[in-house]
């Protein structure tokens, strides 16, 4: 079934949702974006990895209300391809 995209914080072809987040942070892959065997990697500003995971599907759900309010950047990292989103934390 086709995703309709939205249009809070598309940037290519993964969509996170919401954006400033308070509990979970929705990871989708859209228009045949793999996210499947991706690593998820989410960073402070000083560049401290705060938290990862590895991606098991194209609709991904991670819990990051245990994180200090403030500004963090998620990085999605595959075989080649490497994204960083600044996200913000309530």
């Amino acid at each position: 079934s086709p995703v309709s995209p939205s249009t809070e914080n598309t940037t290519g072809t993964i969509n996170i949702y919401p954006n400033p987040v308070q509990q979970d942070l929705n990871i989708l892959g859209l228009n045949g974006y793999e996210l499947k065997g991706k690593s998820i990697l989410v960073f402070s500003v000083t560049g401290k990895k705060v938290f990862s995971a590895s991606l098991v599907s194209n609709q991904n759900k991670i819990n990051l209300s245990s994180l200090p309010s403030g500004v963090y950047f998620l990085t999605i990292e595959g075989d080649t391809t490497k994204k960083a989103h600044k996200i913000i934390k309530l």
